[in-house]
């Protein structure tokens, strides 16, 4: 497929940037694009503004998709002047019509909308130069500060916050005068809504939509959110106050409804649309629509999505996004704006830029106002010259979303480097007999600090003693002990009779539930998709092989083939095992960030087929050995937030019942850490099936 995208700044090239990697893409060409675009894409001199000429571009260049980055060629027509033209009609446009675009192109248009669908905004009255005197009466009606805003289009500059009457009844007047040209003929007076801002993004075929990651811009030029306004100093997703809860009322609220009413107003709208929103105590409020994307929150926006980008275009243009699932990161991504010196007043141009290093695998350097001069030497030519954006998730983060303390990181790592304890397992005998046994082999041990189940020894090889060797006991991490104890303590209703591994291999934890099994008359299901692990499981079980069942296949089937079936289930996932760099310290170099996104997505796919293999009533543990926050809480968040029988239990409580001590959980999960709990890392979510 060979596509073109108009525009030239910051935005754009992020788009480029996502529009790139797609496996469908043949050719990409950018007009005019800039020399930050020109690494990636063809830049063709085209005015966006020059219909006709671009529409002789794409017919010479076979052009199968035309993507609008700015949005003045969107309320000026451009996809009306394609639709007009029978050589042009067959090109996918992604951009809604200049009806359409009249949502961002005139601010009374947009509010009359709002207030004809229901979507709640700011009240407003419109005003023109022959309603100076009631426009002034309107004001007085206002607390301040005093929101004045030009109806149309005015480079991001048409609006004025104010906060005392006079100077707003003055700043009027030069506005209906002429101060932002034909821009300010109408003037939008609006009640001053106080909260924080959120940016919202979606996409349209015109009757379905998809929700993009949502992100916050920051407008002002100082740290600390101080000193002028400017067209974004940075941005990030996602957006902490936005919860599960909020998203949700910005959907039924305002996204559904705005698509909606498009519909049926007849407006031809297939494209972006941006929703600036407040967050006024908790309930969601529009600000202002956008017919594109935002700047700089593009630059965040694109980095957090897994999906296919022309994908997901091509089914816009196609009217066929309804059954349409986002592929989005858990991870953060924050952008930065590096501007000349000066901005957003004064500025010079032609500064010549260099930069230390290329950016990495997570990171980009998007090309806002950079030109090259005559020799050839990359220069600003802007306000905003660059934007740097960087995905991330690290151990801070993660200790954060534990509810530890940031701080606690070289704890961590001091942690990671000393030696992990050897740590029995007492399956078919008694903790008390296996105590004896060790003794007898003129070795030490003392009780386990978490599990029941766990002796802890002072030297020597376990393997000497005949109750590892005969399996009456085994060499298990208490984090592992714990999560099999979890899933036994797990509180179901009904039935106990069937339990499943789902990812056996190599088979520690499955020798451990088939002891606990044993004790309550249940059997149990190892399931392993490998041939070679399998046979380490059966070797693990053999003691209880009268009540486990081997089964080989890949746990994303069992779900399917087995649905509603088991009473509890465990899905020990792959994952990075970052948290058991004490017994496997090469891990640190074997294991890349670029390795966490696959991960992740098997990871959801096997806990979501696990789900639909749990009875309802049963219960469901998830866990994985890594504190990485995308394998963790973001999968099971992901998870329980898109399906609606699920219900996070308390793993904190339930860890606590089955362990010889108190165990700390945060949001519902725990998360045990080598430093406080001297285990491996592992994470541990507890859910039920209604």
């Amino acid at each position: 497929m060979n596509i073109l995208l108009l525009g030239s700044g910051g935005r754009e090239h992020a788009l480029a940037w996502k529009i790139a990697q797609s496996e469908k893409l043949d050719h990409l060409f950018v007009a005019p694009g800039n020399p930050g675009m020109a690494e990636i894409a063809t830049c063709v001199a085209l005015d966006p503004m020059k219909f006709p000429k671009v529409g002789r571009f794409v017919v010479e260049n076979k052009i199968d998709m035309v993507v609008v980055g700015p949005e003045a060629p969107l309320v000026e027509g451009i996809v009306d002047y394609f639709r007009s033209r029978p050589e042009l009609q067959h090109v996918a446009l992604i951009g809604p019509s200049a009806a359409g675009a009249r949502l961002e192109g005139s601010k009374d248009f947009a509010k009359a909308f709002m207030r004809r669908h229901h979507i709640p905004t700011a009240d407003y009255q419109t005003f023109g130069a022959d309603r100076f005197e009631e426009a002034c009466r309107f004001l007085k009606t206002l607390k301040p500060p005093y929101v004045l805003k030009a109806d149309g289009l005015a480079a991001g500059k048409g609006v004025l916050i104010l906060d005392d009457l006079e100077t707003a009844e003055s700043e009027l007047k030069a506005m209906l005068s002429g101060r932002f040209g034909a821009a300010s003929a109408q003037v939008v007076i609006e009640e001053f809504l106080s909260g924080i801002e959120c940016s919202v993004f979606a996409l349209t075929d015109g009757k379905h939509y998809q929700i993009l990651p949502e992100a916050k811009d920051y407008k002002r030029i100082g740290e600390g959110d101080t000193g002028l306004n400017t067209g974004g100093m940075g941005s990030v997703s996602p957006v902490p106050f936005a919860t599960k809860e909020w998203m949700q009322r910005v959907e039924d609220e305002i996204v559904r409804p705005t698509v909606e009413g498009l519909a049926a107003d007849g407006l031809d709208y297939r494209g972006f649309i941006f929703f600036g929103l407040i967050n006024c105590d908790g309930r969601p409020k529009v600000i202002e629509y956008n017919c594109r994307m935002g700047d700089p929150e593009t630059e965040s926006v694109m980095l957090r999505i897994d999906s296919d980008f022309v994908d997901l275009l091509e089914r816009i243009a196609r009217g066929e996004l309804g059954d349409y699932r986002l592929e989005e990161s858990a991870k953060y991504a924050a952008t930065v704006v590096m501007v000349a010196p000066g901005y957003p007043e004064a500025y010079p141009k032609g500064m010549r830029i260099s930069y230390p290093h290329e950016p990495t695998f997570d990171s980009a350097l998007f090309h806002a106002g950079t030109s090259r001069d005559s020799s050839g030497h990359l220069v600003s030519s802007g306000g905003r010259v660059l934007t740097a954006s960087c995905l991330g998730s690290t151990l801070e983060e993660a200790l954060a979303a534990s509810g530890r303390d940031r701080d606690d990181v070289e704890s961590v790592l001091a942690a990671d480097n000393e030696p992990a304890k050897v740590a029995l397992v007492a399956r078919d005998i008694t903790v008390g007999q296996l105590a004896e046994r060790v003794g007898a082999a003129r070795m030490e041990a003392e009780p386990g600090t978490l599990a029941p189940s766990a002796l802890l020894l002072g030297g020597g090889d376990p393997h000497r003693l005949y109750a590892v060797r005969d399996g009456l006991a085994g060499v298990q991490d208490e984090g592992s002990q714990l999560v099999a104890a979890m899933l036994a303590g797990a509180p179901v209703e009904g039935p106990d009779g069937l339990w499943l591994d789902m990812c056996a291999g190599p088979g520690g934890k499955a020798a451990t539930l088939a002891s606990l099994a044993a004790d309550r008359g249940a059997r149990v299901h190892a399931n392993e998709p490998r041939e070679h692990r399998l046979d380490l499981v059966a070797d693990a079980v053999e003691p209880w092989s009268d009540i486990v069942d081997l089964r080989l296949g890949d746990g994303r089937d069992l779900g399917s083939q087995e649905p509603d079936r088991y009473d509890r289930i465990l899905v020990d996932a792959p994952c990075t095992g970052l948290g058991a760099l004490r017994r496997r310290p090469e891990a640190r170099w074997r294991k890349d960030p670029g390795d966490v996104p696959p991960l992740a997505r098997l990871q959801g796919e096997l806990l979501a087929s696990a789900f639909g293999a749990l009875r309802p009533g049963g219960a469901l543990v998830y866990s994985t050995c890594t504190p990485v926050v995308e394998e963790t809480r973001s999968v099971v968040s992901s998870f329980v937030q898109a399906t609606e029988r699920a219900r996070l239990l308390d793993a904190g409580s339930i860890a606590s019942a089955v362990a010889v001590r108190e165990v700390a959980g945060y949001d519902g999960c725990v998360q045990l850490w080598p430093d406080a709990d001297e285990t491996d890392g592992m994470f541990l979510a507890v859910l039920a099936k209604e």
